[in-house]
């Protein structure tokens, strides 16, 4: 198995990688979903789960990179979380189009019958009852490190461009997205969603 396991990397990297984000992250959110283990997880556990489980992408992005060119390999894996010298108009989109996304998302469901959204409420995360503006810092470096390093190391630094040396920059994108959106049904992601007696299972996940 020690011999065949590099070559196997060699020969298909991006489909070692994509088996190896999903049972990473999986595996890890098994520990925060209530009820999913046929054996009571500590809280600490249950939190941990909840929290790593969104870097299965990063780390299995690096043991392929690893796998494949070692130390060289994993420095050109994160050299890009470096270059910060990009266009303006590049962080206004980064910082504006989440906004306007969820706006839409809301007002659509507004506009059908839904019920307004409740936002910045800290205290079903048992937290103290705080101004949006004292939870705004906190929310933006979760989302920093849980939705934008962890997963895309592995989303858009590894896969994407491999795909892309294979597709168009078109066809690339939406066979990522293809393999993407599945990886959120996760054991804890499928529990919090199939109720609200679920929700307080991993608090720091809800995003």
């Amino acid at each position: 198995m020690r011999n065949r396991a590099p070559s196997l990397i060699r020969r298909h990297p991006l489909a070692v990688f994509f088996v190896l984000a999903y049972a990473i992250s999986w595996s890890l959110s098994l520990f925060a979903a209530r009820g999913a283990l046929p054996f009571a997880v500590p809280p600490i556990l249950a939190l941990l789960g909840g929290l790593l489980y969104h870097f299965g992408p990063a780390l299995a992005a690096i043991i392929v990179a690893a796998a494949l060119a070692g130390r060289a390999g994993v420095r050109g894996l994160l050299r890009p979380l470096g270059q910060w010298r990009v266009g303006v108009g590049w962080y206004l989109f980064i910082a504006l189009y989440p906004l306007a996304l969820r706006f839409a998302a809301v007002s659509l469901g507004r506009l059908f019958g839904g019920p307004a959204p409740v936002f910045f409420d800290s205290q079903s995360l048992g937290l103290p009852a705080a101004s949006p503006l004292l939870l705004a810092l906190p929310i933006f470096l979760s989302t920093l490190i849980l939705t934008g390093i962890a997963e895309e190391i592995g989303w858009r630094g590894f896969a994407l461009p491999r795909l892309q040396g294979r597709f168009s920059a078109l066809a690339a994108s939406l066979i990522l997205a293809a393999l993407w959106a599945p990886w959120h049904y996760n054991p804890l992601n499928f529990a919090a969603a199939s109720g609200p007696s679920s929700r307080g299972t991993c608090s720091p996940c809800w995003r």
